[in-house]
């Protein structure tokens, strides 16, 4: 998940360069190569972020491109889990883990 507007959203689609810059953003070392869809029972919430669209070279999501709100088409189901390698902090009290407003 990650915090837009003061809210926790699932997101619904991350290219590999935006799954390197959340993880790193956490504190990670990196990504690993799989990411997944959620499924159904993992969270109750449609995504309000899609398509997170990353170089790679970002140091926070925020400077990333992505959908939001209303154009965002995607089922709670569909939402992304990401594997991330080495040691983080995935609490979200990390000053670079939101995106601003």
């Amino acid at each position: 998940q990650i915090r837009l507007a003061g809210k926790w959203s699932p997101v619904c689609g991350a290219a590999p360069g935006a799954i390197a810059v959340a993880c790193k953003a956490m504190g990670f070392s990196g990504a690993s190569s799989v990411v997944e869809a959620a499924g159904s029972g993992w969270s109750p919430e449609a995504p309000a972020i899609g398509d997170l669209s990353c170089t790679g070279s970002e140091s926070s999501v925020s400077e990333c491109h992505f959908e939001r709100g209303d154009d965002v088409y995607c089922a709670p189901s569909e939402a992304v889990i990401v594997h991330c390698s080495g040691h983080g902090d995935t609490t979200g009290r990390g000053p670079k883990v939101p995106i601003a407003a």
